[in-house]
């Protein structure tokens, strides 16, 4: 039935980095580091806590 569109088969992509409730972890935690506004310091120290890889 995969074949025709309805479903079934191997997922399209396979996902290598943090599960669900870890980038939701770390959504929340970038989230309050910008409650009040912009603060950088906050917001290193949010994505360090965080095992995934930043892009710079």
């Amino acid at each position: 039935m995969g074949a025709k569109g309805r479903g079934g088969g191997r997922p399209s992509f396979q996902w290598y980095g943090a599960d669900k409730a870890a980038r939701a972890a770390r959504s929340r935690a970038l989230r309050e580091a910008v409650r009040g506004g912009w603060n950088q310091h906050a917001v290193d120290l949010a994505l360090l806590a965080s095992d995934e890889p930043t892009l710079f």
